[in-house]
């Protein structure tokens, strides 16, 4: 059995139908990406796979377990990175451990072995605003994986950095992932992001949206900034855009 799971999902909103049916798997440790453009259901599946919302019909599993419509077992970290910007970094990240019910001194002291792993070193006592995009999306990504390190759920985390910005986040990602190997499920709808970060990609499309394709990602060397210019990056990209073509076409 896969470590998370979505079986066959529906969503509707006021009488349409935004998702159906959608399965979806996430083995331990992988990093998976639902793809697809703007407005096609991609937040709306993750908040019925976070039990922000209940589903139609279908369940999502995490390790066995049957958690369809329960909060507070998955970690969600929106677009936004929602820092409160009345906290310093330090105290942001102790936010789950908190609501968890561990004391002011106790989270502090479990939180910050992990500066340096997430390369905030220094960071702990500025508050949000004194950081850059990055630095903020890294202290927002630390504190989701404290919230749940078993299952992460990122909707386009890097979608408002500029270009330089996200190479470098990119980067840092990947070898944060290495060493903590959490599973995740991450949405974009960057193609070249898509393959870059993610072991499998999970194509969203059609209206109501469905999955249209599931698609390994090969990397037969070190996903590095050389990565992209391989034929392997090359050759599932073409395919992605030849699938989005046919489906946008109607073939």
């Amino acid at each position: 059995m896969s470590f998370f799971t979505a079986e066959k999902i529906t969503k509707s909103y006021d009488g349409r139908t935004i998702i159906r049916d959608i399965d979806l798997r996430v083995e331990e440790g992988e990093i998976v990406c639902l793809l697809g453009v703007s407005g096609i259901g991609k937040t709306t599946l993750f908040n019925v796979l976070s039990g922000l919302e209940p589903a139609d019909s279908g369940r999502v599993t995490l390790d066995g377990t049957d958690i369809t419509g329960r909060t507070g077992v998955v970690s969600y970290m929106q677009q936004k990175d929602l820092l409160l910007p009345f906290k310093t970094v330090l105290q942001n990240v102790c936010v789950p451990l908190r609501l968890q019910g561990v004391g002011r001194k106790e989270a502090r002291e479990r939180v910050r072995p992990y500066f340096a792993q997430f390369g905030l070193t220094g960071c702990e006592n500025q508050y949000p605003n004194q950081l850059s995009g990055g630095m903020r999306q890294r202290a927002a990504f630390l504190r989701a994986y404290l919230f749940s390190s078993k299952m992460m759920l990122l909707d386009e985390p890097f979608g408002a950095l500029d270009a330089i910005t996200k190479s470098q986040i990119h980067s840092w990602y990947l070898q944060v992932m290495e060493a903590v190997r959490s599973s995740t499920l991450f949405i974009t709808h960057d193609i070249d992001e898509a393959i870059l970060l993610s072991n499998r990609i999970y194509i969203l499309t059609g209206a109501p949206g469905e999955i249209g394709l599931e698609l390994p990602v090969h990397c037969s060397g070190r996903r590095d900034a050389d990565f992209p210019l391989t034929d392997e990056f090359r050759e599932t990209k073409l395919r992605i855009l030849h699938f989005i073509r046919r489906s946008v076409e109607g073939k």
